[in-house]
């Protein structure tokens, strides 16, 4: 198997996923800007993505990452302490 050809059959269907709001894709995309590529603010645009898509570990992710950055979070309306 050809890695290149691969890698832009990856991409193209990452991109495909990215762009009709698939939460998966925007989970992963944000881990791998986040954590891989240090790209911290684009790596939290698509986990909130993912999120606010209602992907269980996209919410949790975004969720410990903004109490680590200090964020308070609201919660069904209602502040967390």
């Amino acid at each position: 198997m050809n890695p290149l050809v691969t890698y832009e059959a990856y991409h193209n269907l990452m991109e495909i996923c990215l762009r009709s709001g698939n939460p998966v894709s925007h989970y992963i995309e944000g881990i791998k800007l986040y954590f891989v590529q240090e790209s911290t603010a684009m790596g939290l645009f698509h986990l909130k993505k993912s999120a606010e898509g209602l992907y269980d570990s996209g919410t949790y992710l975004y969720a410990i990452l903004m109490l680590q950055a200090g964020v308070e979070l609201i919660v069904a309306g209602e502040k967390t302490d």
